[in-house]
């Protein structure tokens, strides 16, 4: 694994500049061409169209979290960290109740202390930077922020006019109502299953009251921005729509089949050109793309798609 990392340095260093070409290609083509990339790494994990509906709803809610400042990479980190963590919390929590103590042995161990001190490190640092940004805007637009201290509840209008302290406040008693219902799901669970999922509840409690708390007396940098103000309603919708019925049809028509109309007509969709070239470039582009993957995936690696009428 050493090795191979070296190696992928000098790879990329060398084709780096080659790859960057692929962001000239129109988002209308390279859109829909990753798409069936994503499928096959979710379905090839563990041959389930479960793993890809998964994938495809996670994809979904993180196109809207995106808009509201959520992080894709914490999204990512915890789906693959979640299992390590409980896992080593359920041990921890054995091996110190075999002590006399759990609360004991996480907190005088030196190893588990050094995690607990570098996590709160890195929320206080978080914490830190955003009041900087806060007391750096209050410096810069006096005025305006001391105008709109306070949320007014009076303000609310149409959902592509709310602003992002309007959001927060939903996202955080969605939030809170949510948690509070798992939490209570979660103690009826028997004693050591529960006790990881009760944790992260707990927390995420505690972060929705601060993002309630937060949204309502304190503005922040781009909390009177308007996410949603002028988004494409019908557009996005018809695009999220297509995109649920082609993973729909990759179990009845055929990962491949499927793959080419949906290559074929978002492209046709997206893009304003209706002539009859456009159309002949559609058709040449989702063809070759779709003999492509079969190619390579089908016979070459050999790797498992779902399986329909057709290929």
């Amino acid at each position: 694994m050493i090795l191979a990392q070296f190696v992928m340095f000098v790879i990329g260093i060398g084709i780096a500049d080659h790859m960057a070409r692929i962001l000239r290609v129109p988002k209308y083509f390279l859109g829909p061409g990753i798409l069936p990339l994503c499928i096959i790494g979710a379905f090839a994990t563990r041959n389930s169209m479960g793993d890809v509906y998964v994938m495809a709803t996670l994809g979904i809610l993180m196109y809207f979290g995106l808009k509201f400042g959520f992080s894709a990479a914490a999204v990512v980190l915890g789906l693959i960290l979640g299992g390590i963590a409980e896992n080593g919390f359920l041990l921890s929590v054995r091996l110190g109740a075999a002590e006399g103590s759990v609360m004991g042995y996480l907190l005088t161990r030196p190893i588990p202390m050094i995690f607990i001190v570098l996590s709160l490190l890195s929320m206080g640092f978080a914490l830190f930077l955003e009041h900087k940004e806060w007391v750096n805007q209050r410096k810069q637009h006096p005025r305006p922020q001391s105008s709109q201290k306070r949320l007014k509840f009076g303000s609310w209008g149409p959902v592509s006019d709310l602003s992002m302290r309007q959001w927060n406040l939903l996202i955080g008693l969605g939030l809170l109502i949510g948690s509070i219902l798992v939490y209570v799901l979660t103690k009826e669970f028997p004693n050591e299953p529960r006790q990881f999922p009760m944790v992260l509840v707990v927390s995420l409690i505690m972060m929705a009251i601060w993002l309630i708390i937060q949204s309502i007396v304190i503005t922040s940098v781009g909390t009177n921005s308007r996410p949603l103000h002028k988004w494409p309603v019908l557009n996005m919708g018809i695009i999220i729509g297509v995109t649920i019925l082609y993973i729909a049809l990759v179990r009845v028509m055929g990962f491949y089949v499927s793959t080419f109309l949906f290559m074929f007509g978002i492209p046709i969709y997206l893009n304003k050109e209706r002539t009859g070239r456009f159309f002949i470039k559609c058709l040449g582009i989702s063809l070759g793309y779709t003999l492509i993957m079969l190619l390579v995936f089908h016979h070459l690696l050999k790797v498992p798609t779902p399986v329909g009428w057709f290929i």
